[in-house]
C-alpha cells in the first residue's frame, strides 16, 4: 500500500469510528436527499380516461366561487391565491405569513408536476399575520380562525358511474382541517376526503399526490360541484393538477411485493432482520421464502374471492405455486395478501417469482394484477438489492462539501462465513478518477453501529467501466486484506463510501428498502455526522468468496470489437463480431459517462462489421465507444488527438 493510501485510510477511520456511533439513540431522519429515476408519465398518472382537468396556468377558472367565512358567518378578505409566473408573489414562492424562515422571501412551493405554470394557494398564516414572530396571532388583513372553500364549476356526470378526483397537495397543519367535499343537485356538501395531517405543525410531502374515490357521491348525478374547504388556523394548503377520471367497475392492482418475512415499514427488534429478502442467495442453504403483496382496490365496486397466487420458475418451467385465503376487498381498501411459503432451489441461476392477484369478478386492467421479481442463486454472493440500477441516491444539497457513506444491513445465517469483499455500484453521474472504499461495521437496532468499523478496504479509482446507467450492473469490488470471520445470525451494515462528495460520487440504488435496514452517513467539517436512513437499496453486496471485478470482464465474448487508428485524429473504424443476430446500439460517451452521440442504432448481424466514426470535431481527450445489445455490453476506449 502507498505512503500516500496509508494516510488516507487513517484518516477514513478516524472520522468513521466517530460517526454512526454519535448517532445511537437517536430519532432518524429518512432518505436526507432525492432519488434520480428514469420515470415516464405513467409513473405519475394512471392510464384511465381522464373526464376533466385543471391545471391553473390560467389561475382560478372565472366560472369558480372563492369565499371565506369568520366565526360569525361574515365573508372575509381571506380567500384562495393564484401563484404564477408573473403574480406577486409568483410560483416560486409558497407561503408569506410572518412563520418563514428569518431571511427568506417566502416558503417552499408545491413542488406539482405543473407548478411551473402555477398553482393555488390558502395561506391562512398570511391572512392572519404577516408581521412580528410567528404566534403572534391576529395582525394581518384577517384574523384566523378562517373557513375558505373553493368551488368548483357544475359538473355531469350522469353518463359515469365510477369515478375519483386526483390532485397535487402540499400542506401544513396547526389547528385547521383540510378535505374536500361534493354536493349534488344544489344540496348540502358531503365530506369525501379530510387530510390526515391532525397533530401540530405536521406537514405533507411537497409533492403529495392524492386520488379519492366519489363514485357512491357522484357517480352517474348530472349537477356536481366539487369544493376544497380549508377551517381552522394555520398554516397553509397547496393544491395543483386536478384530474378527475373515469374508474373501471373492477380493478385489483398489485403495488408491492415481498419474499421475506420483514414488512416494509422495518423492524421493532433484531428478530425482525432475520425476515428480510435478499436478491442474491449463495447456493450452500435451503432459504424460505415468505410471500407476500400489497393489494388495492382501485375499481369502483367491491372484489369477492380475492386471492394472491405465486409461482416460482425457472426458464419458464413451473417449479411450485402457493395461494392466500379468500378475501373481500372493498373500494380504495389497501390489503395485505399473504400466501403459503416455498423453499427455493439451491441450483445455481436465476428464478422468477410471479405474484398475481385473481378475483371473482372479470378484471378489467389485468396488466397491473401481477408482478414479477428475479432471484438468483450464486457461488458466494449475498445481495439486498435487486440486481439492476433503477435509481441514484442524491444527497441534499447542504451535504455537497461532506464525504458520505451508503450501505445496507445483513445477516448471515449460516454458520463458518468468510467476507472476502464488498462490491458496489457507482452511478453514471460520477466523475473518473474520484475515490471509493468499502467498510464492514457491526450493527443492531438497539445500539446503532459499532463505534470502530470491523475492517476497511483500499481505496480504489472509479473508472469508465465502473459507471451504471439505468439497468446496468457493473459492480466495483473492494477487497479485504484479510478474509473476515462473520458470526452466524448476526447484523452487519456493508457499506461503500467516497473520501470525495456528492457533486462527484453518486451510487447506485436498486428496489425499494425496508425501513432501518439500509443507511447513509454524511460527514461535516465539525465532524458532527449526519445519519439516515434510505428508502432504496443501495447496490452493496457481500461476497464470501473472490470474485471477478468489472474491469477483469470487460471484454464480452459474445461481441468482440477493436478500435483502429487509435489514437486518431479525423476518422476511426470500429470493427466488431457478433456472435449472433440481435438489435444493437452503439454510442459515444466522455470519460464521466455523458452520452454524446448514437453512431449506430439497428439490426446487427453476425458475424464481422465495421462502423467508421469521424472524430474530427471532437476536442483532444480520451472517450467511450459502447456497444449495447441483448448479448450484452461492451466498452472500448478511443483516444482523440
Amino acid at each position: 500500500m502507498s505512503y500516500m493510501k496509508h494516510v488516507l485510510l487513517l484518516a477514513i477511520f478516524a472520522v468513521l469510528s466517530i460517526s454512526y456511533g454519535q448517532a445511537q439513540g437517536s430519532n432518524y431522519s429518512q432518505d436526507k436527499g432525492s432519488y434520480e429515476f428514469e420515470r415516464t408519465a405513467q409513473d405519475v398518472y394512471r392510464i384511465e380516461e381522464i373526464l376533466w382537468t385543471e391545471d391553473f396556468s390560467n389561475g382560478i377558472p372565472a366560472n369558480w366561487t372563492n369565499t371565506n367565512y369568520d366565526s360569525d358567518a361574515n365573508i372575509t378578505d381571506a380567500i384562495w391565491q393564484y401563484r404564477g409566473e408573473s403574480s406577486i408573489p409568483n410560483n416560486t414562492i409558497g407561503t408569506i405569513g410572518n412563520c418563514i424562515d428569518y431571511g427568506s422571501a417566502g416558503g417552499d412551493p408545491i413542488l406539482s408536476p405543473s407548478a411551473d405554470n402555477g398553482f393555488l394557494i390558502f395561506d391562512s398564516n398570511y391572512w392572519d399575520a404577516t408581521e412580528g414572530n410567528c404566534g403572534e396571532f391576529g395582525t394581518g388583513i384577517s384574523a384566523a380562525p378562517h373557513n375558505a372553500s373553493l368551488t368548483t364549476a357544475s359538473f355531469d356526470f350522469s353518463e359515469t358511474p365510477y369515478l375519483a378526483v386526483e390532485f397535487s397537495q402540499y400542506l401544513k397543519n396547526y389547528e385547521s382541517i383540510s378535505k374536500i367535499q361534493v354536493s349534488v343537485n344544489g344540496g348540502e356538501f358531503s365530506d369525501v376526503f379530510v387530510n390526515q395531517f391532525s397533530g401540530t405543525n405536521a406537514a405533507s410531502n411537497r409533492d403529495m399526490r392524492v386520488r379519492k374515490n366519489i363514485s357512491a357521491f357522484a357517480g352517474n348525478q348530472s349537477d356536481v360541484k366539487i369544493r376544497f374547504n380549508f377551517e381552522g388556523t394555520y398554516y397553509f394548503w397547496m393544491i395543483d393538477d386536478l384530474q378527475i377520471v373515469s374508474l373501471e367497475q373492477n380493478n385489483l392492482s398489485i403495488s408491492s411485493s415481498l419474499h421475506g418475512a420483514l414488512d416494509i415499514q422495518g423492524p421493532t427488534d433484531f428478530e425482525d432482520y432475520l425476515g428480510m429478502q435478499y436478491f442474491k442467495y449463495p447456493n450452500t442453504n435451503e432459504v424460505e421464502l415468505v410471500l407476500s403483496a400489497k393489494a388495492e382496490n382501485s375499481g369502483g365496486d367491491t372484489q369477492s374471492g380475492a386471492s394472491l397466487v405465486t409461482t416460482l420458475s425457472q426458464e419458464g418451467t413451473e417449479l411450485n405455486l402457493t395461494s392466500s385465503g379468500l378475501e373481500i376487498v372493498s373500494p380504495e381498501e389497501v390489503m395485505t395478501f399473504v400466501a403459503s411459503s416455498m423453499v427455493l432451489p439451491t441450483d445455481i441461476g436465476t428464478y422468477d417469482i410471479e405474484y398475481r392477484l385473481i378475483q371473482d369478478q372479470e378484471d378489467e386492467s389485468p396488466e397491473d394484477n401481477k408482478i414479477s421479481k428475479k432471484i438468483e442463486v450464486t457461488e458466494s454472493t449475498l445481495a439486498r438489492d435487486e440486481g439492476v440500477a433503477d435509481s441514484f441516491y442524491i444527497p441534499a444539497a447542504d451535504f455537497d462539501e461532506t464525504s458520505y457513506e451508503v450501505g445496507a444491513v445483513y445477516v448471515p445465517r449460516e454458520a463458518g462465513r468468510q467476507l472476502h469483499s464488498i462490491s458496489a455500484g457507482v452511478s453514471s453521474s460520477t466523475f473518473t478518477g474520484s475515490y471509493c472504499y468499502a467498510t464492514l461495521y457491526g450493527f443492531s437496532i438497539e445500539e446503532g453501529v459499532s463505534l470502530v468499523p470491523i475492517a476497511t478496504s483500499d481505496l480504489q479509482i472509479v473508472q469508465f467501466f465502473h459507471l451504471n446507467d439505468f439497468g446496468d450492473e457493473q459492480m466495483m469490488v473492494f477487497d479485504f486484506d484479510t478474509p473476515i470471520e462473520l458470526v452466524q445470525d448476526s447484523s452487519y451494515l456493508a457499506v461503500v463510501g467516497t473520501i470525495d462528495t456528492p457533486n462527484e460520487v453518486t451510487f447506485s440504488m436498486s428496489g425499494e428498502a425496508q425501513a432501518l435496514t439500509a443507511w447513509a452517513r454524511f460527514n461535516n467539517s465539525s465532524g458532527v455526522p449526519n445519519v439516515t436512513y434510505l428508502s432504496r437499496i443501495p447496490m452493496v453486496r457481500m461476497n464470501f468468496d473472490q470474485i471477478t471485478n468489472v474491469e477483469d470482464r470487460i471484454d464480452n465474448p459474445e461481441i468482440i470489437a477493436s478500435i483502429y487508428p487509435n489514437p486518431a485524429t479525423d476518422i476511426a473504424v470500429l470493427e466488431y463480431n457478433l456472435s449472433q443476430k440481435s438489435e444493437l446500439l452503439v454510442g459515444l460517451f466522455d470519460m464521466q459517462g455523458k452520452h454524446l452521440e448514437d453512431l449506430y442504432i439497428g439490426e446487427g448481424q453476425q458475424g464481422n462489421h465495421q462502423l467508421t466514426i469521424n472524430v474530427s470535431s471532437l476536442p483532444s481527450g480520451v472517450y467511450l465507444v459502447r456497444l449495447s445489445s441483448k448479448l450484452g455490453k461492451l466498452d472500448k476506449p478511443l483516444v482523440v488527438e
